[in-house]
């Protein structure tokens, strides 16, 4: 069974998309994963992630991401894959994502 980290709630946005809405980031495990993510200019949030769990993200503009294992995780934005950023125990510090 798959667990699912949130780290934060999820707004209910309007049912039309605008231009200027929200993106989403969904990192899945495949390894241990150490994560620091931030969203727009939120501050960070870090996280060490187990195989199989999974964490989603919401910003405006950008991500920016550090893997500590950026061969060990599965990155997509709005639903598309992005990556890979490295090889297995590769460590990729701030790493912008934006679509």
């Amino acid at each position: 069974m798959q667990s699912v980290v949130e780290p934060e709630p999820v707004i209910q946005e309007a049912a039309v998309p605008q231009p200027d809405g929200p993106i989403m980031l969904e990192l899945e495990a495949l390894e241990i994963t150490w994560v620091v993510v931030r969203s727009d200019n939120r501050a960070p949030y870090e996280a060490l992630l187990q195989p199989g769990e999974r964490a989603l993200w919401r910003a405006h503009e950008r991500f920016l991401l550090t893997l500590g294992n950026a061969g060990g995780v599965k990155v997509m934005l709005n639903g598309e894959p992005r990556g890979p950023f490295g090889k297995n125990g590769m460590v990729i510090r701030d790493l912008e994502i934006k679509p």
